[in-house]
């Protein structure tokens, strides 16, 4: 479909592809490479990611980027290899201690708590480190519920208690070592450090098999850089595991295939708040994908191109200019990546809806339109011989596994916030990617709540002036949103909880950005009307 004069229009495969490859292929002659910027839904295929890089490098453009939710990049290029769990899913029910940050289990990674559960049931101990005291239905032995902004505060604790044990003294860096020297340990803390290290009361383990997970609330954490490389230096003095917990289907796939930016090219972010002249995206709904649904809006509003390949027309691309549909993973062949390492290729399982054509094969074609070499494809297995270079994949994704930094980020224990508040932004369960907040069966679950509601937690309220049913106007940046104000004690003080990738929240900024609020005042009642 076409848009002309503001109204979409349908028209022919051909027409369509060469409007998308003239109109970008006009525009980076005109403007540069750099004007063009391409977005990726982790949970497309590792062919679509594949050939979605490819064409944005066979136009010159580094602009390329899967991690569609992050905010903090500092540690792109500081990796030694692909991010992974760090361990088969299998092995997580083996562990004798496990500390997950930044994570809703039930609501992220359901099958996984599930493997959590079954090994504390088998006498492991289970320590969380979040901003949201929701209840895993797991038994927790530890845990540290602060805001968002105070993560890095605990995990530095940790880190210190860690590394303060007798036969844990091991060098650290010295500038980590003296960012820890002004470091104050909390009670809790150093609970859950000696629970790590198999130093705890319950703990009758010389080595315990512990694992250190970072889970989605830390990803999209702006101060994500910070938090990881903390993790990774608790987990390496402790002897654990670490890993990080994707959200996407094919998160990790999309790493291996270098779905992102290289160096001088822009990530996700830079992409929005320096809106590109043209964009391509792949699977993606920008004001319900995207960290920072606002600024997602404006660019796509800004950009005199936008060529969505998507499998569903909505709202969320009402400023794309072409819409070149394409099947769900069900309707094509395709590889993911389980975020365990495993490669999972698979093949149609029906035939594609009408005049829907698969991801992998649409993108092939606009390289071709576009005159770009290396395009000339059959199958999506050949996308897939070229990825892997012919070799086993197995052998590829075990060379390049690695979640280990070749240098420490630098940490900053206390950062000011100019604002009272701080947004908590998870993404609900079911409206995380297109295809579940199109299933009906699931929006009719319990977990799916018709009011959106602004969680507070009741001395928060109070402090605030405000009493549960509230109305309150929320903003963020020049985006606001009017919403019902709920007491939560799972909430912790100077937080408010309010879910992200919902049409309702849509004006507003950062899942876990700064945000201020007022009260409106209460609706009078209509005046009856007397004959």
């Amino acid at each position: 479909m076409v848009k002309h004069n503001g109204v979409w229009q349908e028209t022919d495969w051909k027409t369509a592809l060469e409007l998308a490859a003239g109109q970008i292929k006009d525009i980076v002659n005109a403007e540069g490479s750099d004007a063009l910027g391409v977005l990726v839904s982790p949970n497309s295929t590792m062919e679509e990611a594949h050939l979605a890089t490819k064409f944005a490098h066979g136009l010159g453009s580094d602009n390329v980027d899967y991690r569609l939710r992050h905010t903090d990049f500092r540690h792109d290029g500081k990796r030694l290899g692909v991010v992974w769990m760090g361990c088969n899913i299998p092995d997580v029910q083996e562990m004798d201690r496990i500390l997950v940050i930044g994570s809703n289990l039930r609501n992220e990674h359901p099958l996984l708590a599930q493997r959590i559960r079954r090994a504390v049931a088998n006498g492991g101990e289970l320590s969380v480190v979040n901003p949201l005291d929701d209840d895993p239905l797991i038994p927790i032995r530890h845990k540290a519920i602060c805001s968002p902004n105070d993560m890095v505060n605990v995990l530095s604790q940790i880190l210190k208690a860690v590394s303060s044990m007798e036969r844990l003294s091991l060098c650290l860096p010295k500038s980590l070592s003296e960012l820890l020297e002004g470091v104050r340990v909390w009670e809790n803390s150093q609970a859950i450090a000696l629970s790590l290290t198999g130093h705890g009361e319950t703990m009758d383990l010389i080595s315990p098999r512990s694992a250190v997970f970072l889970g989605n609330i830390s990803q999209h954490h702006p101060r994500y850089t910070e938090i990881y490389s903390l993790a990774e230096a608790i987990a390496s003095l402790c002897g654990a595991t670490f890993g990080v917990l994707n959200a996407g289907a094919n998160s990790v796939g999309a790493n291996l295939v270098g779905a992102m930016p290289k160096a001088g090219g822009l990530n996700a972010r830079t992409m929005l708040e320096s809106p590109r002249k043209a964009y391509v995206l792949v699977n993606v709904e920008p004001e319900l994908d995207c960290h920072n649904a606002a600024l997602a809006r404006e660019a796509m509003q800004k950009a005199e191109c936008v060529v969505a390949l998507t499998a569903f027309k909505s709202e969320a691309l009402e400023h794309a200019d072409i819409l070149l549909p394409i099947t769900p993973f069900t309707e094509t062949s395709g590889t993911f990546m389980s975020m365990e390492g495993r490669v999972q290729s698979f093949a149609a399982v029906t035939k594609p809806l009408g005049e829907a054509r698969p991801g992998w094969k649409v993108l092939r074609v606009l390289g071709n339109v576009a005159g770009l070499h290396g395009f000339e494809f059959d199958s999506s297995e050949e996308v897939k011989n070229e990825i892997f270079g012919g070799e086993k994949p197995s052998t590829v994704v075990w060379r390049t596994l690695n979640n280990n930094l070749r240098e420490l980020i630098d940490v900053e224990i206390k950062v000011k916030l100019d604002s009272d508040l701080q947004r908590v932004g998870e993404i609900p369960q079911f409206q995380s990617d297109a295809i579940v907040r199109r299933s009906p069966p699931l929006q009719k679950t319990r977990h799916v709540t018709k009011a959106v509601l602004a969680a507070l937690h009741p001395e928060q309220l109070s402090k605030l002036g405000l009493v549960e049913g509230d109305s309150i106007k929320v903003r963020q940046g020049e985006g606001s949103a009017v919403l019902q104000a709920q007491a939560d004690s799972r909430v912790p003080l100077g937080c408010i909880r309010i879910p992200g990738a919902l049409p309702a929240t849509a004006d507003l900024g950062d899942l876990l950005g700064e945000i201020t609020l007022e009260k409106l005042p209460a609706q009078q009642p209509s005046a009856e009307v007397v004959a």
